[in-house]
């Protein structure tokens, strides 16, 4: 139901285990899927979980990766540390598109899923940015989905420079959904 309006859910997937949760036992790829008895389906209902546990309390974290489930166990007070060291896996959702930018003239628009770019399926943020980001000034394919339809279209990323490295990498001029924090 509703009319179109989506909010962007990240998923429950570590994509990223800084050392205080890494020390913990959290991987890249785990779905976390509760915290104690509370089982959570969005990384926001992870951390509103984890904001529930009681500083005194040791906090228990059931996670699936492929080798099975487990339960990782957060000791007591340490539940936001761990939280601030775990990177959600972004999805390769549209968010803004910036007017002027290769997106916008190719007709990207908010909410558009990129499955795709030069025929090799993306399933993360990083791995569409990585082939956006080797091409600049170079034709590329960008198929994306709306409204439950594929589309493929051209693009061709502008040439700017990665402030880190000083690299020239191809930008198409589009951002993830902003996550909304309260």
């Amino acid at each position: 139901g509703g009319f179109g309006y989506e909010v962007a859910r990240q998923p429950n997937v570590v994509d990223r285990a800084e050392p205080e949760a890494a020390a913990v036992g959290f991987l890249p790829g785990d779905r976390i899927v509760g915290v104690g008895s509370t089982s959570i389906e969005s990384w926001h209902d992870f951390a509103l979980a984890l904001d529930a546990v009681a500083p005194g309390e040791a906090g228990e974290v059931p996670v699936e990766r492929e080798s099975g489930a487990v339960a990782l166990a957060i000791p007591a007070g340490r539940a936001a540390a761990v939280a601030g060291a775990l990177t959600p896996r972004a999805e390769p959702l549209v968010g803004d598109v910036a007017p002027g930018m290769p997106a916008y003239q190719a007709g990207l628009r908010s909410g558009d899923r990129v499955v795709a770019v030069n025929g090799t399926p993306v399933a993360t943020w990083d791995a569409m940015r990585e082939i956006v980001n080797a091409h600049p000034e170079e034709e590329i394919r960008l198929e994306f989905a709306r409204d439950g339809q594929r589309f493929s279209t051209s693009v061709r990323p502008v040439a700017s420079e990665d402030p880190a490295t000083h690299r020239t990498i191809g930008l198409i001029g589009v951002s993830p959904p902003s996550q909304l924090v309260t």
